[in-house]
C-alpha cells in the first residue's frame, strides 16, 4: 500500500490493452508510451493535507462540494507526477503520484466519451 505524504495523491490509471477491439497486437514499447498520457483513473490513496473536493450535480457555484474518496475515477493532468511501477504478484501495476491540483474531474461513469456521462469539475 501507498502512502502520500502532504497534498499528494495516488492514482492507478487505467491501462491500455494488449490488443485492439480489432484484435491487433500491441507492442509493449508503444503500450507504455500511451500508458504515460493516460488522462483517466482510480483514486487509490490520499495525503493527509490533500484537499480534492468536487462540484456537487448542477452546482457550479462551488457552494456545494463532495470530499474525493478512495475509489473515485477521475481525470488527471496529462504527464503529472511521478510514475511507480510496483510488483504484485506475477504483475507489475503502475500508479502516478499527483499534487492533488492535478486532479481535474470527477468521472461518474466509465463511459466518458458518451453524451450521458457526467463529470463534475473540481473547485
Amino acid at each position: 500500500m501507498l502512502y502520500p505524504e502532504g497534498t499528494k495523491v495516488v492514482v492507478k490509471p487505467d491501462t491500455i490493452e494488449e490488443m485492439t477491439k480489432g484484435g491487433l497486437f500491441v507492442p509493449d514499447t508503444v503500450r507504455d508510451q500511451h500508458q504515460h498520457s493516460v488522462t483517466r483513473g482510480v483514486l487509490i490513496a490520499l495525503g493527509p493535507s490533500a484537499d480534492v473536493k468536487f462540484c456537487e450535480e448542477g452546482d457550479f457555484t462551488g457552494v456545494s462540494k463532495r470530499e474525493a474518496v478512495v475509489g473515485d475515477r477521475v481525470m488527471f493532468v496529462k504527464f503529472a507526477g511521478a510514475s511507480l511501477k510496483l510488483e504484485e504478484g506475477r504483475d507489475r501495476v503502475e500508479y502516478r503520484i499527483l499534487q492533488d491540483a492535478d486532479i481535474v474531474c470527477y468521472i461518474d461513469s466509465d463511459e466518458v466519451d458518451k453524451p450521458d456521462a457526467r463529470v463534475r469539475l473540481v473547485k
